[in-house]
């Protein structure tokens, strides 16, 4: 019995420690957008305008990661089909 409660709270731990991670990572994005923001108010644009560019800018940046993991797995699978016709093992 005492092995499954160490077993829960070291679930319990990993999953708060995964949490604060994940927090702390937006919290430095949010921190990054706002100095991004002050210094575009700064340049006289609108909030507005400020923010539509970093909300565009962020959905580009998803879409290039997304493209770039699918270009690898492409790549991967190419290799992998090369090697099997050579008589390779992969």
């Amino acid at each position: 019995m005492p092995g499954l409660f160490i077993t829960i709270a070291i679930i319990a731990a990993l999953i708060a420690g995964f949490a604060i991670g994940r927090l702390h990572a937006e919290m430095q994005h949010l921190r990054e957008r706002i100095i991004t923001l002050e210094q575009t108010q700064a340049k006289h644009l609108p909030y507005r305008t400020a923010d539509a560019i970093e909300d565009a800018t962020a959905a580009l940046n998803s879409l290039q990661f997304e493209l770039d993991f699918k270009r690898d797995l492409l790549d991967n699978a190419i290799s992998h089909l090369k090697q099997a016709r050579e008589g390779r093992k992969p």
